[in-house]
């Protein structure tokens, strides 16, 4: 009598990727449609993902979207052959009319979709911040999890700042070159209360070119660095849910409060995530701690940034770069520090902000535990980050007194908005 034997993965058809039974050969594995199509995209955009779990995600049918990185690792993993995909790519140009015209229609398709992120944006600031922005998070859903549902939670947390994080570093204007009249564009004339309405009327959104260090920064490049990364906080600000709650006077305390140390977490980051020994601007130019670098430099600009280099990369960047901190807990410092009491808050206002500073605390607790191999260092890992909090103060502080010294004699063109902003009411501790 014949015996049977068990079938093979190929022969049940089953995706080796997320275990769809609908699935068939692709790529020279077994894979459904929805992998094979992420893969090729992947593969054809030369798409870089990052995973902010540490590579640890399961990647199941119906959670196969949480995490890109590891969808695309098993991908790997199990067979799929890139240079199929790329076979594939240039098919249609061998298949005649047909095939171009299906290929420019998938073109066409995902710029459109990507213009749709683009302006999801710009409408919330075009109504203003009551306006809920239609974020799309199918890619950064929260991370299923076998274990209890507060960690599923937090998960949830971490992945939803990721998008916003990310759709605000890539949210660029294209209806011109704006690189070439982005100073004619960029204004500070204009009041806190005109800006917070609307931040389209300080600059454009140029693409952020954090990394190149191509110049040395210039006077201009601190008046365009300021507006630039004024617009970039708005629209991080405007993405989060939980601050759209809040009462528009709440919002608005909350909104001038938080710039400036946001805007310094947003360069120190970049800083440490570069390897610049110096502040990285978002115009492709930088300034250098080095003594000599800096006698090449405008008086303006050594004076605003001189007595700040030193202490933004001892007590800032280096200890980013001694944590080897992560994006995900980078974000989640950033939302610790954005939702901090103040007198100016309303009653209700304080009381959602002590519970929100307490929801994104726990998570960045619980993200950290889990990534680390004993309570003892997770708890001094915590402290260690918790503890740039003050450091990030005392920039401030400096960079506050600066910009009023500097405004008094009309120098670096900082009258106006960022004058206002730095001599607002006394802020509190993020304590």
């Amino acid at each position: 009598m014949k015996t049977s034997t068990p079938p093979s993965n190929f022969d049940q058809k089953t995706c080796l990727v997320c275990g769809d039974a609908r699935a068939s050969r692709h790529y020279g594995t077994i894979a459904c449609n929805g992998c094979k199509g992420f893969f090729r995209r992947s593969v054809w955009e030369h798409r870089n993902y990052k995973c902010a779990f540490h590579s640890k995600c399961d990647v199941l049918q119906q959670f196969r979207n949480r995490c890109r990185a590891c969808r695309l690792a098993k991908c790997f993993r199990v067979g799929m052959d890139a240079r199929s995909v790329q076979s594939e790519r240039d098919k249609p140009f061998e298949d005649g009319p047909k095939g171009k015209k299906k290929l420019l229609l998938q073109q066409q398709q995902h710029q459109q979709q990507q213009q749709q992120q683009q302006l999801q944006l710009h409408q919330a600031w075009n109504y203003g911040y009551s306006t809920q922005v239609p974020m799309k998070m199918e890619d950064y859903s929260s991370r299923c999890s076998s274990h209890s549902s507060s960690e599923t939670e937090h998960s949830s947390i971490v992945l939803e700042l990721l998008f916003i994080e990310h759709t605000v570093l890539n949210l660029v204007e294209q209806d011109e070159d704006l690189s070439k009249v982005f100073e004619q564009k960029c204004r500070v004339d204009v009041s806190l209360a005109e800006a917070f309405t609307n931040p389209n009327i300080v600059a454009r959104r140029t693409p952020l070119q954090w990394g190149t260090f191509a110049r040395l920064a210039s006077l201009p490049d601190l008046h365009i660095t300021w507006c630039r990364a004024f617009v970039l906080y708005c629209d991080w600000l405007s993405c989060f849910q939980d601050y759209r709650e809040f009462c528009r006077h709440d919002q608005y305390t909350l909104f001038r409060n938080g710039f400036v140390p946001i805007s310094w977490m947003f360069h120190a980051y970049k800083s440490y995530e570069y390897g610049c020994d110096g502040v990285t601007f978002a115009n492709d130019c930088w300034y250098p701690r080095d003594i000599d670098l800096q006698d090449k430099i405008d008086k303006e600009v050594n004076e605003y940034y001189s007595h700040l280099t030193d202490h933004y990369i001892h007590e800032v960047v280096d200890e980013m770069r001694r944590l080897k901190m992560t994006e995900a807990e980078y974000c989640l410092l950033k939302a610790i520090i954005i939702y901090k009491p103040d007198h100016a808050l309303t009653l209700e206002g304080n009381t959602m902000t002590i519970r929100l500073r307490e929801k994104y605390s726990n998570s960045l607790s619980e993200l950290v535990q889990r990534a680390t191999p004993s309570k003892q260092a997770a708890l001094e890992r915590i402290s260690s980050m918790m503890l740039l909090l003050p450091a990030i103060e005392g920039l401030v502080r400096k960079e506050d007194d600066n910009v009023q010294f500097l405004a008094i004699f009309d120098m670096a063109n900082l009258n106006g908005l960022p004058y206002e902003i730095h001599t607002s009411a006394e802020r509190l501790s993020f304590f």
